[in-house]
């Protein structure tokens, strides 16, 4: 289950939250953020959630849940607009080997579907040609790539350039 499988689980679940924003705080570790359009989230529906989560969520990962305004104290990189292609790809949930290398072929066309590699948690992508990424851009499609990413996981990109 990707990030936003998870959001649109929990807001089809509880559609009395407001905001809602799912993100992977660790390795194998996911936190909610949630509240309601009055801006609370009370101790019932932490509960609520967390027992949601027990059954539904992916049972690899320990979840969290927290007020939605626990994102700033957090840090969470704010994720802005996510293009249409990625918020396709990740809400079929697809996380199989398979359907990472689909979603690759359909939304990041520089990166090679063929050379993926996974240590724990994190997941490392390869440029198909050598070409320079900047540090913002490789940023950039990490975040997107988490997108497409199992919960829990991470992403890295290899663009082959030595960044020392």
């Amino acid at each position: 289950m990707t990030r936003l499988f998870y959001e649109k689980m929990l807001t089809d679940r509880f559609p009395n939250l407001q905001w809602v924003r799912v993100c992977t705080s660790a390795p194998y570790t996911v936190t909610v953020y949630a509240c309601d359009a009055n801006l609370d989230l009370d101790e019932s529906t932490i509960s609520q959630i967390q027992r949601f989560l027990s059954e539904m969520g992916m049972a690899s990962c320990i979840h969290k849940v927290k007020h939605y305004f626990e994102l700033q104290n957090d840090e969470v990189f704010p994720i802005g607009q996510i293009p249409d292609r990625v918020k396709s790809v990740a809400l079929k949930g697809a996380v199989s080997y398979t359907g990472i290398q689909a979603a690759l072929n359909a939304a990041f066309p520089p990166i090679d579907p063929e050379r993926i590699e996974v240590d724990k948690s994190v997941v490392t992508f390869h440029l198909r040609k050598e070409e320079y990424w900047t540090p913002y851009q490789r940023r950039f499609a990490e975040l997107m790539l988490t997108e497409i990413l199992p919960v829990g996981s991470t992403a890295k990109v290899d663009t082959g350039v030595s960044t020392s």
